[in-house]
């Protein structure tokens, strides 16, 4: 009798080559005899997922959940599974709590901007390039639809695309890529803030008034068309981020992103 890697081979093998009910077969024969192997499971669900046999894919999902509650691809299945039903709130809710498990996972990042988007387009009249754009921002449907219903989406979308610190690498972004210097959540973990599309108007005490409602300043530095801020911790400007995105100040609406240097001061796990 074969081992659970040997079967575990052959049954891959099948789905690599999309027998995937074949595939079923060997990973259903391996389960009820080592239950305690994720791979298993999260394979055959997997198998079900491109059979769009959505009720077995589930309960492999939920299984998974149960059995392996720490294991990240157990909500990221089912994140999967609600994806392809079309429920998106409730992938996204799934997806979310892959983050939780490890919160700088790019796929599912990815796969939150995704369902986010969808889930917007079919619910508003809006281009797929300015739901996305208006989601970088807000990292939040509802607040996203409110942004795009807002009469200030344009505006500011005009002066974001002639941002000074857009570089001709950043300009060649496909809209589809996810944007960690936009996202309100701070997965960078950074403390600073560069803030652009200011007036002359604008000065330095204007903008501590405004930026310290967030949090403890520890410095602030502008030249009248942009400044630097920053703070003693990175909840503030996480904070002021998600608050202030897109508010008039002066005359313009102001643009806020997270510095190019935080992604440098970020220490690979």
């Amino acid at each position: 009798m074969d081992g659970i890697e040997e079967i575990g081979k052959k049954a891959y093998q099948k789905q690599m080559w999309g027998a995937y009910e074949e595939a079923i077969t060997l990973y259903s024969d391996a389960i009820k005899r080592h239950s305690n192997d994720a791979r298993l499971l999260n394979n055959r669900c997997m198998c079900y997922l491109e059979l769009k046999d959505f009720k077995r894919a589930m309960d492999d999902a939920e299984n998974m959940i149960l059995l392996f509650p720490q294991n990240k691809k157990s909500y990221f299945r089912k994140g999967e599974v609600l994806m392809n039903m079309e429920k998106y709130s409730q992938a996204e809710e799934a997806f979310k709590l892959v983050l939780k498990l490890e919160p700088r996972c790019e796929e599912a990042i990815r796969h939150i901007l995704e369902v986010q988007t969808l889930e917007l387009s079919k619910q508003t009249k809006y281009t797929k390039k300015n739901i996305i754009r208006a989601l970088r921002m807000t990292n939040d449907v509802e607040q996203a639809e409110k942004l795009l219903k807002s009469g200030k989406f344009n505006a500011i979308m005009q002066e974001l695309d002639e941002a000074v610190y857009y570089s001709e690498e950043e300009d060649d972004k496909s809209e589809n890529e996810y944007d960690p210097f936009l996202d309100p959540s701070n997965p960078l973990g950074s403390t600073s803030l560069w803030v652009g599309n200011l007036t002359k108007e604008v000065t330095e005490q204007t903008l501590k008034n405004l930026f310290g409602k967030y949090g403890r300043l520890k410095s602030l530095k502008s030249n009248g068309q942009y400044a630097f801020i920053n703070y003693f911790d990175a909840v503030g400007p996480a904070k002021a981020m998600k608050n202030l995105q897109g508010t008039i100040v002066g005359s313009k609406n102001i643009i806020i992103k997270f510095p190019d240097s935080s992604k440098k001061s970020v220490k690979p796990k």
